[in-house]
């Protein structure tokens, strides 16, 4: 078994990432099993190019970016972003890698697996979201030339990225089982394919234990992002019914929208509901603010759009509420569900704003039971989604991918 391995990975994200599947699985848990990490990522705004850029004491390579405003600036950055994927993807055929792996990308992944079988390395993919099929969904919700532009987009990164990418991959580590069931089902053998779903730190356990944080009675959070995508519209809907039953019930809606429009969308809808006064948007706010507002909660809340897109997904929010030992409502969703199942930490229920209010109001008048329920949650995230248990398994992987494809 090898003590080190040297992997160069490309990923979309805007340097210093701040997805944990990134920073805590990878730069952290990863690195102290002993991969060897060289990145490429997106440069943010106002960067100034440097040598010697590290993540969490890793080489770093970012492209260069003109730090101006403008259509003409933005199209110059993304050439450059792609260039210079392209050029440190050639230059990794020379430097001694092991794995080449790319996340999230399609044209880049081929030139990885392109540069992987010249120089008879291990080829990986990594994907963490159905991105062809969310675009096919923009494209459906669209009209006009918006809609034939996204629909070829969608359809071309469809054909890229599940004929020719994943097909051909040595291996692709996938967001759940319910994704590894969907790309099965484009001939795409199973064997090839490995979850790994999302978790949390440990400094969430612990912070949790050593934290006195006092329950706010009747108070309710959600955490994460507004996206339209995830019909927020029904939780502030449920709301409405908690607070005619419990007028002063409060819900804390933590995080923000892709764009300002989706969360102001959903102030004007609570509005509407005659509710802004019991609703609270306290916009993005550092993690440790984020867990000591949700560790305050009566109740959390979960909720995952039930679409083919979100059903692949691994709701990372549900797994830090149960780490912070809060009893949770969520509705189906095939990760989730399995959760609530297996650690009884919450109420699972169907997508409907009657359901969610359903489920909220008989955690907050049953007090006793609601916190019975919330302490599940810690024995069961450290028995099963802690990130150096995650890693562990994607290390042992890595391992044997090398013994069999060397």
């Amino acid at each position: 078994m090898r003590k080190n391995i040297k992997i160069y990975y490309s990923v979309p994200e805007e340097y210093p990432p701040f997805r944990v599947d990134i920073s805590e699985l990878f730069a952290q848990s990863l690195t102290q099993n002993g991969l060897d990490i060289t990145w490429y990522m997106r440069a943010p705004e106002n960067y100034s190019p440097s040598n010697k850029l590290e993540y969490f004491s890793a080489p770093c390579f970012l492209p260069p970016r003109l730090n101006k405003s403008g259509i003409l600036a933005k199209v110059i950055n993304r050439f450059l972003y792609w260039t210079f994927d392209i050029f440190y993807l050639a230059k990794s055929m020379f430097s001694g890698y092991e794995i080449i792996q790319v996340r999230d990308k399609y044209f880049a992944a081929i030139l990885g697996l392109l540069f992987a079988r010249l120089t008879a390395n291990t080829f990986i993919y990594w994907c963490s979201y159905p991105y062809p099929e969310h675009t096919l969904d923009l494209a459906d919700k669209a009209s006009g030339i918006k809609k034939i532009l996204l629909k070829m987009q969608g359809k071309l990164a469809e054909f890229i990225l599940y004929k020719i990418v994943i097909k051909h991959a040595d291996h692709t580590f996938v967001q759940s089982v319910r994704m590894l069931e969907d790309i099965q089902s484009m001939g795409v053998c199973a064997e090839k394919l490995t979850p790994v779903p999302m978790g949390v730190p440990e400094k969430a356990l612990s912070w949790a234990k050593d934290q006195e944080v006092d329950i706010l009675p009747n108070t309710v959070v959600y955490v994460g992002t507004f996206s339209v995508v995830r019909r927020l519209h029904t939780i502030i809907e449920a709301f409405s019914l908690v607070v005619k039953a419990k007028p002063d019930a409060i819900l804390m809606m933590v995080g923000d929208g892709d764009n300002p429009s989706e969360k102001q969308a959903l102030v004007d809808y609570a509005q509407e509901l005659n509710i802004a006064q019991s609703v609270i948007f306290t916009g993005f706010v550092p993690i440790e603010e984020a867990w000591k507002i949700a560790a305050s909660a009566a109740v959390c809340l979960s909720p995952y759009y039930p679409t083919k897109i979100l059903s692949s997904t691994s709701p990372t929010k549900l797994v830090e509420y149960l780490a912070l030992g809060r009893p949770v409502v969520c509705n189906n969703h095939p990760e989730q569900s399995s959760i609530i199942q297996e650690s009884g930490a919450g109420l699972c229920v169907e997508w409907s704003a009657d359901a969610f209010a359903e489920a909220v109001l008989y955690l907050l008048t049953h007090a006793e039971q609601a916190d019975a329920m919330g302490k599940k949650g810690p024995a069961w995230v450290k028995a099963n989604r802690t990130y150096p248990i995650i890693s562990n398994q994607v290390w042992n992987k890595y391992q044997l991918l090398l013994e069999s494809y060397k």
